[in-house]
């Protein structure tokens, strides 16, 4: 599945207004398309992920934000949006997004090291290309 990031360009500039930057290109993972911004502040690493999942039965997506944080060899990762919509409809929603997306970022923002409760197996966490 592919979606075309130009029909989602407020979702991007809202989270660029909010300090995030794109951490990945927009693509497949594991079945969903993601999209994927960070920010380093405060020692910690902020992610938003916009992601869209074919649903089971016609043309309908589930869109979800995801947020999260993670520091050393802790993380955590949150579900914070989710709404089914028609694949042909992302381009009459993408304004909605974005103020989802705004409010996906401020509550990233408020992550903090007692909120990373889960920890890193070994040496695989992923690497931010962000400085601080």
């Amino acid at each position: 599945m592919w979606i075309d990031p130009k029909t989602l360009a407020p979702v991007a500039a809202a989270l660029e207004k909010s300090g995030y930057q794109q951490f990945a290109s927009p693509g497949d993972r594991h079945g969903s398309w993601e999209w994927s911004f960070c920010r380093v502040s405060g020692g910690l690493t902020r992610f938003v992920i916009l992601a869209a999942t074919p649903a089971a039965h016609g043309d309908k997506l589930e869109m979800e934000l995801w947020i999260g944080a993670e520091a050393d060899q802790r993380f955590t990762r949150r579900r914070v949006e989710s709404l089914k919509v028609r694949a042909d409809a992302l381009p009459a929603i993408a304004e909605d997004l974005s103020v989802r997306a705004e409010r996906a970022a401020s509550k990233a923002n408020l992550l903090s090291r007692p909120d990373l409760i889960e920890d890193y197996p070994g040496d695989v966490r992923p690497r931010a290309r962000a400085t601080a």
